[in-house]
């Protein structure tokens, strides 16, 4: 199984975190632009990408998705707050872009967090970190790539609409 998460900035001047998980075995990155990203995703070859943002822009502060959410005592941003639309479509532009064929989902880290009832990468037990983490965004990366493994091994929540977009949390 090949996953990778991305902890997706809302600009390419900010650092964008990637984590990438096969055979239990987690590698990050640190990047900038959007080619670099690509690169990335397309030399892994992932079967599921997870992104840290929505990948459906509303007309709306909150979707379905994140309304389910705070229903259940968790805390997603809106939409319309600070960079959040600009990082929504960045993710989509990226998206749109990658050439071979793989699932895209998306997370809201901080309720993975949450239900994994962790803080840091290194609390996670059956993966193996392959290199040291530099920032949090590689940290924060790992979350949205453990979410990809998790969903890829069937074991996950779904919240949301397919028009809105859905939040993928891993189910214990």
């Amino acid at each position: 199984m090949k996953v990778l998460g991305i902890n997706l900035s809302a600009t390419d001047e900010h650092a964008t975190g990637i984590a990438t998980i096969e055979d239990n075995k987690i590698r990050t990155f640190t990047v900038y632009k959007n080619p670099e990203i690509l690169e990335i995703i397309e030399r892994f070859d992932p079967e599921v990408v997870c992104f840290d943002t929505p990948l459906h822009l509303s007309e709306n502060p909150y979707r379905a998705a994140e309304k389910e959410l705070l229903a259940l005592g968790y805390n997603p941003d809106p939409q319309n707050m600070g960079d959040n639309k600009l990082k929504i479509k960045r993710a989509i532009e990226i998206k749109t872009s990658v050439l071979h064929e793989c699932e895209f989902i998306e997370c809201h880290l901080d309720s993975v967090k949450k239900v994994l009832n962790v803080s840091e990468p290194k609390q996670l037990t059956n993966v193996r970190m392959m290199n040291i983490l530099k920032n949090q965004y590689e940290k924060d990366a790992v979350f949205a790539a453990v979410t990809a493994m998790f969903y890829k091994e069937s074991s996950y929540g779904e919240f949301g609409d397919g028009e809105e977009g859905k939040i993928i949390l891993p189910r214990l």
